[in-house]
């Protein structure tokens, strides 16, 4: 059972590896652009609801 969860932690950092390099290589592709516009609004919204 131990062996199953890393497996599945492995996987889980490989895809995450994967999408960083791809980010780094390639940052003005669309998903990365609507990643960060999505947390750039909501970093807006929640400083208005403060104000």
């Amino acid at each position: 059972m131990e062996l199953f969860g890393q497996i599945i932690v492995y996987i889980m950092m490989a895809f995450l590896l994967l999408g960083a390099g791809a980010y780094i290589f390639k940052p003005g592709s669309p998903l990365a652009r609507n990643s960060v516009r999505a947390s750039h609004r909501s970093v807006r919204s929640s400083s208005r609801s403060a104000a």
